[in-house]
């Protein structure tokens, strides 16, 4: 296994990322679900077109991630 060779930019840029998903991650889980309504829908809070604008983005998403191998095979 090949070791990466970063600079000090580089480092600095991935280490500020990871600190920021940490406190991302603390910050989303700091209030706890006190049943599975909160958990699973969180209790029927979010906005209409967040849940639109999500469900379309898996969508595309799915999309993207079967259709794409099956075009860059076709480019060979």
């Amino acid at each position: 296994m090949a070791a990466l060779d970063l600079g000090w930019l580089d480092s600095s840029i991935l280490i500020g990322y990871l600190i920021l998903l940490a406190a991302i991650g603390w910050w989303a889980g700091r209030k706890t679900a006190n049943t599975t309504d909160d958990y699973f829908l969180a209790s029927r809070s979010i906005p209409w077109l967040v849940t639109a604008a999500s469900f379309a983005v898996s969508c595309i998403s799915a999309i993207t991630f079967i259709g794409t191998p099956a075009v860059a095979r076709d480019y060979n």
